[in-house]
């Protein structure tokens, strides 16, 4: 009997849910109306970050309905049992498996607060560089990848740039003030908490694959320019980059402002804008047109180089 109970109460909540979520589904393509769109659209700034937090938002939903599940099968037949040491395990069990969801949902919470910090660091940049196409510059966003994606793309009429957007929260100095310089050497990152060069290397690397794609078949040879993005950090250069990578803050867009502001339309300039808008509207990761066994060399999640690969 007390499993009847619990039985009964399982299917009247999948039942509840099935009429809250997925009727007004079924009814809305039953009304035999159908999207006007015919064509991909264009990617947004951080359209993949979206992507990955509505994924973590089920996971997330799920984990809440496992709470329910688990409430249900370990905890609701305790009442009924009459045996104290069944009931004793349940309860254990059930509590094991109630802190293994909490930790799950704890790592998610961390990921969607993460994710949420870069998506507002790629919308604000993508919105500071589409301030450039007042100069005559096209400006893509989101162009994925196999290990990761281009944030955005800047095609001037004699340049591209390939501008990857890294979001590194201010510290505090001794005064309890936040430090905003962080120093570029044209090797490294100094950040006053931190060194690094992973972001350089990344947008070296994406400059290079995108140059591939737009010299295929020798119709454009426009300089790809890699650039690393610091929202809300002022960049200290003293020497000229040695990699050739620039490091901006991408309020405005001025520092590769002046740069667009030149140049004529010409064929090279019309066939970079094309095959740029093409990689932006199709979903193919534009790895597997052009690196198709990068998954060989790098770490999907990290963008690193894998261990003993000489790729560069």
């Amino acid at each position: 009997m007390p499993y009847l109970i619990q039985l009964l109460t399982v299917g009247l909540f999948c039942l509840f849910v099935a009429a809250v979520v997925f009727y007004p589904l079924w009814t809305i393509r039953q009304r035999g109306r159908f999207s006007p769109f015919s064509e991909n659209r264009l990617r947004l700034p951080g359209e993949s970050l979206r992507a990955n937090m509505a994924d973590l938002y089920g996971k997330l939903l799920y984990c809440f309905f496992s709470v329910y599940a688990v409430a249900m099968v370990f905890f609701l037949p305790i009442g009924f049992m009459r045996s104290m040491v069944g009931g004793a395990i349940l309860m254990c069990v059930g509590a094991a498996v109630l802190s293994f969801i909490a930790y799950r949902i704890n790592k998610i919470v961390q990921s969607l607060f993460n994710y949420k910090v870069g998506l507002e660091g790629e919308e604000y940049t993508g919105q500071e560089l589409n301030l450039l196409a007042r100069y005559g510059a096209y400006v893509f966003h989101d162009i994925p990848y196999k290990y990761g994606n281009i944030d955005h793309v800047v095609v001037g009429y004699d340049i591209v740039f390939v501008v990857e957007t890294k979001v590194v929260r201010k510290p505090a100095d001794q005064k309890g003030k936040k430090e905003s310089w962080v120093e570029y050497d044209g090797r490294k990152l100094r950040f006053p908490h931190f060194t690094t060069d992973a972001p350089l290397r990344q947008a070296k690397r994406h400059a290079d694959c995108l140059a591939r794609v737009l010299n295929k078949g020798g119709q454009c040879s426009i300089p790809v320019i890699p650039v690393v993005a610091l929202p809300g950090w002022f960049v200290r250069s003293n020497t000229n980059p040695v990699t050739g990578i620039r490091v901006i803050n991408p309020k405005r867009g001025k520092f590769l402002r002046a740069e667009i502001d030149r140049g004529e339309n010409n064929s090279e300039f019309r066939s970079a804008v094309r095959k740029v808008e093409k990689l932006a509207r199709v979903d193919t990761p534009l790895a597997s047109i052009t690196d198709p066994d990068a998954a060989e060399y790098y770490n999907l999640w990290t963008n690193e180089l894998r261990q003993g690969s000489d790729r560069s």
